[in-house]
């Protein structure tokens, strides 16, 4: 049996998506929170000197968050039933880390690598990018009657898009989402899964 750690620092940041994948297969895994100050020592060990990384089978490690959930979605049956379908969640998942870059000024005031006012910075930096990308996700959901991006079933990119809206929503403003009724709907359906609900009642909080 495929064994599987997750390394990452103790924060929701981009390796949440992860744990919801791993959550929603009910797959088990090992969680390696990493404290900051012991960071540096163990940078070196990893393939692009970044986090978060899955490690398979206590040997191979891949980085970058999406190719992980790529991986992983192929393993759970949760990557699309056609190559048209996973090409259309591939690019879905690249509009959302398009957006994760847009909005890291706002990430880093509220992960304290750089000083600011975080509700200043949500509303100068995140709210223009959730208005375009909003709009984008909820046409897409407009389009594809299921209730999910693509096809009828969940795939890794309903994941990937919930978590990056409900930060939003957690860390930023509870009403992010009420001009997009769709994508709202949607962020519940996500979080209401019954294995992704139990692991989410059972999380530490984390600024991030």
């Amino acid at each position: 049996m495929t064994s599987f750690k997750l390394f990452y620092f103790p924060l929701r940041g981009r390796a949440e998506s992860i744990r919801l994948l791993f959550a929603h297969a009910g797959v088990q895994f090992t969680d390696e929170r990493i404290p900051r100050d012991q960071w540096p020592a163990m940078k070196e060990q990893m393939p692009l000197k970044q986090v978060p990384v899955l490690e398979v089978d206590g040997k191979v490690r891949i980085a970058q968050s999406t190719a992980i959930l790529r991986y992983l979605a192929h393993q759970f049956g949760m990557a699309g039933k056609s190559p048209l379908d996973e090409a259309r969640v591939d690019m879905l998942g690249e509009a959302i880390q398009d957006a994760v870059m847009q909005v890291r000024e706002w990430i880093f005031v509220m992960v304290g690598r750089t000083p600011g006012d975080k509700d200043a910075k949500f509303t100068e930096v995140v709210v223009p990018v959730l208005d375009n990308i909003g709009a984008v996700f909820e046409q897409v959901l407009k389009e594809n009657t299921s209730g999910w991006l693509v096809g009828d079933s969940v795939t890794w990119v309903d994941l990937h898009a919930a978590e990056f809206f409900n930060k939003a929503i957690t860390y930023g403003n509870p009403n992010s989402l009420d001009a997009f009724p769709l994508l709202k709907q949607h962020n519940q359906k996500v979080f209401d899964l019954p294995n992704i609900s139990n692991y989410i009642a059972s999380r530490s909080e984390t600024p991030f």
